[in-house]
């Protein structure tokens, strides 16, 4: 395929070439750093277990080889300074951890990480001037250009401010953040939820408590490590507590691949000494895989020595892990919807897309239900239906394929109906004319069904480019849908960036086209293949369009058996 796509209008697609990204894979190996932060002593509400985290964390992955900067109890200045070194040491093709235990807020749609010694903070300004924007520290690492960077945030805790002078709220918890090249952000709640900071019989958070269980473990690619993390947090907590996830990551990615188990230790920089406790307690035997959710399911998949034998039994003892734990459903269904005719603009692939969708969905068993060109009554219709008959052991999936438009951290679905006489987003006429997406999510689970798993080919604006789109996605972020059952959500593109309604082989989508060459794939769990499905469109467009996935799934999930 060379460097242009054809359309059906025999258009000529010409893709520049990101700047920020690159396609070819370095051959290096790359070097493996770590910054650790935990902060126990606030002024207004101190915690416990953050510079344990922190230790702990810290020793963990120094024993397999990253050099780790550990800080506990910093300052605003000592904050500040620690963490611009880290950035500064950064080069091409590192792989980059940030670890953050303490107290963090969301104020304005960012999260704000706190230090110590932070007393007055009820303006914006005293935000921005002595608290840490996690956004922009992501950013920040980002024009660096690593090859990865794995950015875990402990701190939806708890944590008092008083109300903005000018009355604005201030909400608990973090908002979800944008992404740029090869990132995983995990954060140890759902946004707007708080996170436990002790966890029964140990003395760390419940989030830090199944991290380092787990992330040792040769082998284990990072999106299934975050999943037994997630599992483990969601069992103790009682579903109090929901760790989620965003993602861009492209290939599979491992905290400690199987050869670090062989290696020689290189030298740590800890900037603190760890206590003798901490060192007798992570000498233990590495943590072997945990048996199936089922408890039927107790074989352990890998030897827990450290031996060759761990090496030669990873790929079988994946396979197996896999299987072990996949979800059962008693029945699995599907609404798709796809709308081209638009009172203001038409698109081309969107029913296309919808139904050769269902169609593959059908020949793996899926009930589906399909809705085109809908107007908003019946596409509420299509919705109170499908919601209707979903039940507690099902696997249930959406599709929206349309022009979608992001507003006060809810994601609006147009209807063919829709018909904005505004020249920006509209309140008042996108609440009465467009679709809630929130409230789309919220119809579904209020049948509680097992897992849901939402494909937005949408989150676009009307944005006119050159390149024919399905507009534009809104710069800020895509907020993630707030949902009691386990969920995945696939955009089809990040925040920031157009969603092509050009077409690879004349009927779909770039997105689509690559969506159904491993959507009915047998053994392919839904993780892997909307990775590879962000892979295949990051290539195809020259790194012009990255779909953006989210997960707080516990189990393994097959579409196709």
């Amino acid at each position: 395929m060379g460097n242009r796509f054809q359309n059906t209008n025999s258009e000529q697609i010409s893709w520049p070439q990101s700047k920020n990204i690159s396609l070819a894979q370095s051959e290096q190996t790359p070097r493996r750093f770590a910054i650790i932060i935990g902060n126990n002593k606030y002024e207004n509400k101190k915690l416990e277990n953050c510079v344990n985290d922190a230790t702990e964390l810290a020793a963990s992955l120094e024993s397999v080889n990253y050099k780790v900067t550990l800080q506990t109890n910093v300052t605003c200045d000592e904050m500040h300074q620690c963490i611009r070194d880290f950035t500064d040491s950064i080069q091409a093709n590192d792989f980059i951890i940030f670890f953050f235990a303490g107290h963090g807020v969301q104020w304005g749609n960012q999260n704000y990480l706190l230090p110590c010694g932070c007393k007055k903070l009820d303006s914006r300004d005293d935000m921005e001037r002595y608290a840490f924007n996690a956004q922009t520290i992501l950013d920040t690492m980002v024009e660096k250009e690593p090859k990865c960077i794995v950015f875990l945030l402990d701190c939806c805790r708890e944590y008092w401010l008083p109300k903005h002078k000018r009355g604005d709220a201030v909400d608990q918890g973090l908002t979800p953040m944008k992404l740029s090249t090869e990132t995983l952000i995990a954060f140890a709640c759902a946004a707007g939820e708080t996170a436990n900071d002790s966890s029964y019989g140990s003395k760390n958070g419940t989030f830090t408590k199944h991290l380092l269980e787990n992330i040792k473990i040769p082998g284990l690619d990072v999106m299934k490590l975050m999943q037994r993390v997630t599992r483990g947090v969601k069992k103790e907590t009682r579903n109090a507590q929901q760790p989620y996830l965003v993602s861009s990551i492209t290939e599979d990615i491992y905290i400690v691949p199987v050869e670090t188990i062989q290696a020689t230790k290189s030298t740590p920089t800890i900037r603190k000494p760890l206590s003798a406790n901490t060192h007798n307690q992570l000498t233990r035997e590495k943590q072997s895989y945990e048996s199936a959710a089922d408890d039927s399911a107790t074989s352990q998949l890998v030897p827990s020595n450290g031996s060759d034998e761990m090496a030669h039994s990873t790929s079988n003892a994946s396979v197996k892990y896999k299987l072990a734990t996949a979800a059962a459903f008693r029945r699995k269904r599907a609404l798709v919807i796809g709308i081209n005719e638009y009172a203001r603009h038409r698109l081309r692939y969107c029913i296309n897309d919808a139904k050769d969708l269902g169609e593959a969905l059908q020949r793996i068993g899926f009930h589906v239900s399909s809705a085109y060109d809908c107007d908003r009554n019946d596409f509420n219709r299509s919705i109170a239906s499908f919601a209707e008959g979903t039940s507690s052991d099902d696997l249930t999936l959406f599709y929206f394929c349309g022009t979608g438009f992001q507003y006060n951290d809810d994601l609006f679905l147009m209807p063919s109906n829709y018909d904005d006489p505004y020249n920006g987003p509209d309140p008042v006429y996108l609440k009465h004319n467009a679709i809630s997406a929130q409230l789309i999510v919220e119809q579904i689970t209020d049948r509680s069904c097992r897992v849901l798993i939402l494909i937005y080919d949408s989150c676009r604006c009307y944005a006119q480019t050159k390149i024919r789109t399905r507009g534009v996605a809104e710069t800020s972020k895509l907020t993630s849908m707030r949902s009691p059952t386990e969920t995945i959500e696939l955009f089809s593109c990040k925040p920031g960036m157009n969603a092509s309604d050009t077409s690879v082989n004349g009927r779909n989508s770039i997105f689509m086209g690559t969506l159904l060459e491993y959507i009915d794939t047998p053994h392919l769990d839904i993780e892997e293949i909307f990775q590879m499905v962000t892979a295949s469109v990051r290539t195809q467009t020259r790194g012009c369009q990255i779909p953006e996935r989210r997960s707080d799934l516990t189990k393994v999930v097959y579409l196709a058996n």
